[in-house]
This record gives structure tokens, C-alpha cells and sequence, in this order.
């Protein structure tokens, strides 16, 4: 069989398509050196090529090489049916990144999780492929991993986050949405942090929306956003008052930095558009 890989056409700024044979292991790599893909990417592919002839070992083989070229989409091996005669091997799970055997939720899962998180860093990571991780990430790191028994699932995504911000790159985070353990709840509203303050931009009740934030619980919106900066992946100012406003609508967020007293429950303080003052509640829910 065979399947279009894209090249580029140089100059005139469109791509063409040409026909490889996908079990010519040969063209995938004159492809990777032509530049229709990537190194990591034609590795897949002579993996897959490799697998469908019966040598698991020069499979396994191309998929380490693949990792090591960056290759960025591990969970999608596990759902590839090309790989799926791979799966009997021990080193599949390492390959896929899913080498322990504890319980999705266990204090063992959550700690091979970071420690997954940690070696991916380093593997992907542009600045920290080259460079060791902070002496502070690897503090807090362990700190999280003593705390991780007394804490909630949901604590322990924010807590990571924390970590993950620690490293000051905006683009380095949690996804704060679709996680299978940990979800967060949210405020049944959108802020955006303007030049006089956080205003409610949308909301489920329409009399809410232009409304001035004051406060959530008993902290100054001040104070709500000095509590906050720790949680919030950036790279400059402005990109912490870009972040900001959603994590303060994220009721874990709320409650781990005190403006809470628990998850399912937030008051706000607002100063509608009429300039009237009203205490709000706000019962999260999941986004």
C-alpha cells in the first residue's frame, strides 16, 4: 500500500503531494532528508514498516530513535493498529510512556506521573534538552510527591501546574480542561483583566456581564492576583494578564490560594454596571 507525504515546493510557496510505498523504508528516509517530515516522524513510519514485516526488534529499535528525535505524540503509538503485534513486548509500555502498572488515581500513579513529566522535560523541552531544570523544580517536586497522600486529585493537577510555572514558560502548563483524573470546576463565568480591573465578559445570568470584579471571599482582586502568579505559566507581564483571568475563574485555583473555603462554593464580590454592589454566589461546575 501506499500514502501521499506532502513536500514542500520550495520558492513558490505550495506544497505537492508524490506516492511512497509505505513498506520502503529507504523512501522514508530520503523523505525525512528532503524534508516532507520530520526525522521523528519518518521513524514512526519505518517502525510501522518494520512491524509489518515481523522484525519487533528493528521496530522497537526505530521508535527509541523517534523519541529521541523529539517525537511528540507517544499516546498516539498505543492507538495505532500498526504497532499493535508490539504490545506483547515489555518495552512497549516504556516506549508509549505508560511504564507503571499502578492504578490510575494511586499516590504510585500520581508519582510516575511526575516522574514521566520530568523526563519528557528533558526530552522535549527546548530550553532543558540542552540545559538541567531548575534546582527549585526539582524542590518542589519532591515536596508534591511527600504531600501527594493528603491531597485531591484535583489539588494535585494544580500543584503541578505550580511546578510546570516554575520553569517560566508560558507554554510549558497543565491544560486546565479534559483531564480523565483531576478535573477542575469552574466559575459559571469569563473574566478579562482590563486597564481598571477584571470585568466579567460572559456569564450565565446576562445581568452579570459587565460587571467589575471586586473580590473573590475576602481577597482584593490585588491580592487575588499576587496569590495566583505562582499557578500561572508565562512569558511577560502581559502574558500573565492574558492567563490570569481564567485561573481565577477555576474554583480549585480559588481554594488552594484561600479565596474558597472549598471547591463547590465561591462568593464575588461585584460592582455592576448600574455601580450598585452586589454579593454573588457562584457554584462551580466542571467546564
Amino acid at each position: 500500500s501506499a500514502s501521499p507525504v506532502p513536500v514542500n515546493s520550495g520558492s513558490a510557496g505550495r506544497s505537492i503531494f508524490i506516492w511512497m510505498p509505505r513498506t520502503s523504508i529507504a523512501a522514508w528516509r530520503r523523505a525525512a532528508d528532503l524534508g516532507a517530515l520530520s526525522r521523528a516522524d519518518a521513524e514512526v513510519e519505518i517502525a510501522a514498516s518494520e512491524a509489518a514485516a515481523g522484525r519487533r526488534e528493528r521496530a522497537l529499535t526505530a521508535l527509541d530513535r523517534a523519541l529521541a528525535a523529539g517525537y511528540r505524540f507517544r499516546q498516539r503509538l498505543e492507538k495505532d493498529p500498526r504497532f499493535q503485534s508490539l504490545s506483547v513486548d515489555p518495552r512497549w509500555r516504556k516506549v508509549i510512556g505508560t511504564a507503571t502498572s499502578a492504578p490510575p488515581g494511586t499516590a504510585a500513579a500520581w508519582r510516575a506521573d511526575l516522574a514521566y513529566l520530568e523526563s519528557e522535560l528533558r526530552r522535549l523541552h527546548p530550553r532543558f534538552r540542552a540545559a538541567p531544570l531548575p534546582p527549585e523544580f526539582a524542590k518542589m517536586r519532591q515536596e508534591l510527591e511527600r504531600r501527594i497522600e493528603t491531597l485531591s486529585a484535583p489539588r494535585i493537577v494544580v500543584e503541578t501546574q505550580k511546578l510546570l510555572a516554575s520553569l517560566g514558560d508560558g507554554h510549558t502548563l497543565v491544560w486546565p480542561f479534559g483531564m480523565r483524573t483531576g478535573q477542575l470546576l469552574r466559575l459559571p463565568l469569563s473574566l478579562w483583566w482590563f486597564d481598571d480591573g477584571f470585568v466579567v465578559v460572559a456569564s450565565v445570568d446576562p445581568t452579570l456581564v459587565g460587571a467589575r470584579l471586586l473580590a473573590i471571599g475576602a481577597l482584593s482582586t490585588d491580592e487575588l492576583t499576587r496569590r495566583i502568579a505562582p499557578y500561572v505559566s508565562r512569558d511577560n507581564p502581559m502574558h500573565f494578564r492574558w492567563a490570569a483571568p481564567l485561573y481565577l475563574v477555576l474554583s480549585d485555583y480559588l481554594e488552594t490560594i484561600g479565596a474558597t473555603d472549598a471547591r463547590d462554593s465561591a462568593k464575588l464580590r461585584l460592582q455592576l454596571s448600574s455601580g450598585a454592589v452586589r454579593d454573588h454566589p457562584s457554584d462551580p461546575h466542571l467546564p
